[in-house]
């Protein structure tokens, strides 16, 4: 009934893109230039709009806490090893997922998985499950001292276990919904749990003459600077205690006094303790990211700032409590 106002959208996101798209090919060498800036300056910077822009997403606390627990668990999966693009690429296509699937079901019921591409593409995936699996089989074959048969675990097989009993409990807290709930948080449940099983199987029985030569050689060389090396481990998570220390604390002292004061000080005492920079870049850079985040937030876009525990005590700061 609105096809002008249809169009307009259409074309409003194809200009965009276009000149997004020469915006960035024209200034590239000048964005280039922000990773030549120092850590101590950028880092406060990002969080503090990284927290700031999460929050006005839905106006929700929770959204700032699930923000600091999956950086969290990004951090863990990077110490073990894993890799964080599919976990991504998971949150991004799980709504897409969830709708086209539950339609898939509705409408061909379960014959739609003997279509020949659907069956192409599972049998892709397979593969692909099952290739470290298949690699540490081959390799330990061909060395002719076959597998380890003794278990071993890791801190990242560890790791993998707690995964597994993690989707163990959500697929037993799913199976009681109804079919229609149900349906995609089993499917990918249980596709979780089997990529989980295969993982663990790969980590802690499947060891190839190889996989444990090198073992043996880096616990070599391990014993000759064991010192070192725990002095490193420990200076990773001195680093990391620290690092969520200060977006803990920033989410603490933002439900004491709201957002932008708590910008300013985080932006501030990161600068200047964690960043060790001078008095003048961090009283800069505080009051430059306020400034900003005021003008953006609350005169431009206007978006409501949440309540505050000093703004609850005494309404009367509550207009300069944003």
């Amino acid at each position: 009934e609105n096809l002008e106002v249809t169009y307009s959208i259409v074309w409003s996101l194809a200009l965009a893109n276009v000149l997004g798209a020469g915006l960035c090919l024209t200034f590239s060498n000048q964005l280039a230039r922000v990773a030549t800036i120092r850590m101590g300056l950028l880092l406060p910077v990002v969080l503090a709009i990284i927290f700031l822009g999460a929050f006005q997403g839905s106006r929700q606390w929770g959204d700032l806490h699930v923000l600091l627990g999956f950086g969290l668990f990004g951090w863990v999966m990077k110490q073990q090893g894993w890799p964080r693009p599919p976990l991504i690429l998971g949150v991004v296509l799980g709504d897409i997922v969830e709708r086209y699937l539950f339609i898939s079901v509705n409408r061909y019921d379960w014959a739609w998985l003997s279509r020949p591409l659907v069956i192409l593409f599972f049998t892709l995936a397979l593969l692909g499950l099952l290739g470290p699996l298949v690699r540490n089989l081959r390799a330990a074959v061909g060395k002719g001292s076959g597998l380890r048969l003794r278990p071993r675990f890791s801190t990242s097989a560890l790791f993998t276990v707690s995964i597994l009993a993690v989707l163990v409990g959500f697929v037993l807290v799913t199976s009681q919904w109804n079919f229609e709930a149900r349906i995609v948080p089993l499917a990918v449940g249980y596709t979780a749990m089997i990529c989980a099983i295969l993982s663990v199987i790969n980590e802690v029985f499947l060891r190839s003459a190889t996989g444990a030569a090198l073992e043996t050689e880096s616990s070599a060389e391990a014993s000759g600077k064991g010192e070192a090396l725990t002095l490193n481990g420990q200076t990773v998570l001195i680093r990391a205690a620290e690092f969520f220390a200060w977006c803990g604390g920033y989410l603490l002292l933002a439900r004491v006094t709201g957002m932008l004061p708590s910008i300013f000080v985080f932006v501030v005492l990161g600068v200047r303790f964690w960043g060790r920079e001078t008095i003048a870049w961090a009283l800069g850079l505080g009051i430059g990211v306020t400034a900003f985040s005021w003008l953006l937030f609350d005169r431009v876009l206007s978006i409501p700032w949440p309540q505050n525990l000093l703004g609850g005590i005494f309404p009367a700061l509550q207009p300069f409590l944003r």
